[in-house]
């Protein structure tokens, strides 16, 4: 066996197998740095492609809606809104203050004003606050001087003022009373409608007003006819209180159901009451 078989056989490289070897390996290291580089290189590409993609193609976003434009489908000619001929029958209000006036009293002007309508209700009989107590609350002799454009003579010549804050009733003094026939509509309305009687009004007795209804209601809960209704529709029978409802009961047994006997509720004490320790 010669020295190179046995370098072999014991894993050492003859000499000459030396540069050989070392040349391969020089040849494996270009060959795997050259297959590196092209896997580097094709990874560049790739990524520069997705991007040249990502330019061009944008994923479709839920939350985001897009126009949709279609002459047939989507849009259509909206004609030009007309005046209506309707007429509103309602009454404006009456404005009473505008804060912007250019010309205000002075306060020297007010306290004079007062003190003049204050003599002026003394001539007059009517009630004014004592002396010293004089206040700037009498609303009427204001909104006199304003409608006369703060001209205090002129407001002056327009006394008695009308009461601005008083009751305004919407019943006309001359209103007609309830027939048989418009009693029995009023029943069977109040029964649709419950105690809307603007919706009465307008639905069943178009020529009353509503001042009319809520007065003839109070004054027809008062008449037998009222509990007559009440017994046939117990739906609308008001919630007795259970502290007066023994009470009712009593008055109930000795007048009778249907009879407006004055309600007064027992007393539940027989004498004066005294404490004792």
């Amino acid at each position: 066996m010669t020295i190179e078989e046995l370098q072999r056989k014991y894993g050492y490289n003859p000499p000459g197998n030396a540069e050989e070897a070392i040349d391969d390996g020089n040849s494996a290291g270009d060959s795997s740095s050259a297959a590196h580089e092209h896997s580097i290189l094709d990874l560049g590409n790739s990524q520069s492609g997705y991007e040249d993609d990502d330019d061009d193609y944008a994923p479709p976003d839920p939350w985001k809606r897009t126009i949709r434009v279609d002459p047939v489908l989507f849009q259509a000619d909206v004609p030009d809104i007309g005046k209506s001929q309707a007429t509103d029958a309602r009454e404006d209000d009456v404005v009473l203050w505008v804060s912007d006036n250019t010309n205000p009293p002075s306060d020297e002007v007010l306290n004079s004003y007062l003190k003049d309508i204050v003599e002026l209700r003394k001539t007059h009989d009517q009630s004014v606050p004592p002396a010293g107590c004089e206040s700037r609350d009498d609303e009427d002799a204001l909104c006199a001087l304003y409608r006369n454009n703060f001209d205090t003579e002129k407001a002056k010549e327009s006394f008695p003022f009308p009461h601005i804050n008083a009751p305004f009733r919407t019943v006309r003094p001359d209103a007609l009373g309830f027939s048989e026939e418009e009693s029995k509509i009023f029943e069977e309305s109040l029964q649709m409608y419950g105690k809307d009687f603007a919706l009465i009004g307008k639905m069943r007795m178009p020529y009353r007003k509503v001042g009319e209804l809520i007065e003839y209601y109070y004054q027809w809960k008062l008449t037998p006819s009222y509990r007559v209704w009440r017994e046939a529709h117990p739906q609308h029978v008001p919630v007795v209180q259970p502290h007066l409802s023994a009470a009712w009961h009593q008055q109930a047994a000795e007048n009778g159901p249907n009879t407006f006997a004055p309600f007064s509720e027992p007393s539940t004490s027989e004498g004066p009451s005294t404490l004792s320790n």
